[in-house]
């Protein structure tokens, strides 16, 4: 989680995955990335490479997706909340999950 909150504050860049400015699922693949994990680079990939948990199994460091097809990513940081970066505007920061959110694990 640590890794995750250190990215706040940054822009929101569509395609973005700098401290410049970074998209979600530039986010996930940074963070990811700085803890020795290999993501794909967009939320649609990501939610195919993660292993689908049912929510009562979550817990931080999980990956939160949106929509079908998939369209957001965020990190699960616990206690219905996330982290992540949405649109352009925002900065990455955490939030309570959205409505209709599911669950991926990372695959070890």
């Amino acid at each position: 989680m640590a890794a995750a909150r250190g990215w706040a504050g940054t822009p929101y860049l569509w395609g973005g995955n700098t401290r410049s400015g970074v998209d979600c699922s530039g986010l996930v693949q940074q963070v990811l990335r700085s803890v020795g994990v290999s993501a794909p680079r967009t939320s649609a990939q990501q939610a195919a490479w993660t292993i689908r948990i049912p929510a009562a199994q979550a817990r931080p460091g999980d990956l939160v997706f949106l929509g079908s097809p998939v369209h957001h990513v965020g990190i699960y940081v616990g206690n219905g909340r996330m982290i992540d970066n949405s649109h352009p505007g925002t900065v990455v920061q955490e939030r309570p999950l959205y409505r209709g959110s599911f669950f991926g694990r990372i695959p070890s």
